[in-house]
């Protein structure tokens, strides 16, 4: 989404969680999303990670806060299959 671009080049997965609540406020908006599933960050504050709340993924959407969003089938896989130190590339 405007404002919030996802950081493009080449990241590494650094912090993995099953399950996490985020929160946060940027640019003059605020959220609360609990429960994300299969969180995995790759730079900073930006993860993939399931998404319940919209079934709009894929290369082009842009309507998260910078974060990679994943089908909850997709994300969960993709938690079981990577470890931290897995190679990300963003473009």
């Amino acid at each position: 989404r405007d404002g919030f671009n996802t950081p493009r080049g080449e990241f590494a997965i650094y912090y993995r969680l099953p399950e996490q609540t985020m929160a946060d406020c940027l640019g003059g908006e605020c959220w609360y999303v609990p429960n994300i599933p299969w969180v995995q960050y790759v730079v900073g504050g930006v993860a993939l990670h399931g998404t319940y709340w919209h079934n709009a993924h894929g290369t082009g959407v842009r309507i998260s806060h910078g974060c990679i969003n994943l089908r909850i089938d997709d994300a969960q896989w993709l938690y079981t299959w990577a470890d931290l130190g897995v190679p990300v590339r963003v473009y």
